[in-house]
């Protein structure tokens, strides 16, 4: 019977997900660690949206947070091509990014195959 790899993060079950969560860690639990759970989580899923921007050369990435609710929408444009493997990345990397700001019972859903605009509803319990 084959273990599950020691480097995996709970509830994400699919390997480039997993990764995802991987590369959230390995940006935010530095010294950024401290400052993470000074942040709501809105804002920090938005400031994730502009960390795409400053480091990807295609798409455009925002993100917003829906007003009364444990919930934001975070969403890529202009990049038609986007990989499915990336796009199950990004679904790691949000769930362990509003994890990280403190974030439990972190669900992260892409909505639709839209290639215009690849989407994810984020939900989370504070």
């Amino acid at each position: 019977m084959k273990q599950p790899c020691p480097c995996s993060i709970p509830r994400i079950r699919q390997p480039a997900a997993n990764g995802g969560g991987k590369i959230a860690e390995n940006d935010f639990l530095g010294i950024y660690r401290i400052f993470i759970r000074l942040l709501s989580i809105p804002y920090f899923v938005k400031q994730t949206a502009k960390l795409w921007n400053t480091f990807h050369k295609k798409g455009n990435a925002q993100a917003e947070e829906i007003k009364g609710r444990q919930e934001a929408l975070f969403w890529v444009e202009a990049y038609p091509d986007l990989p499915e493997t990336y796009r199950e990345i990004l679904s790691g990397y949000l769930l362990r990014c509003v994890e990280l700001a403190g974030g439990q019972n972190v669900r992260v859903l892409a909505e639709g195959e839209n290639p215009q605009r690849w989407q994810w509803r984020i939900y989370w319990h504070a």
